[in-house]
């Protein structure tokens, strides 16, 4: 993905959080949040559960 387009998704919802009237540092956190797993490789589901060792 390009770094225009991932700038402009995180702004995006930056500004929709916002419109809702959540907030300020509510907003930051969840796209923060939700930006990093996101693009440090997304979630791993299944989740590990332990059960691989047995």
């Amino acid at each position: 993905m390009e770094w225009w387009l991932e700038i402009l998704i995180i702004l995006g919802a930056l500004i929709l959080l916002m419109a809702t009237g959540a907030p300020i540092g509510f907003c930051f956190l969840i796209v923060s949040t939700v930006g990093a797993v996101l693009l440090w490789g997304g979630w791993q589901w299944p989740a590990y559960t332990g059960a691989q060792h047995l």
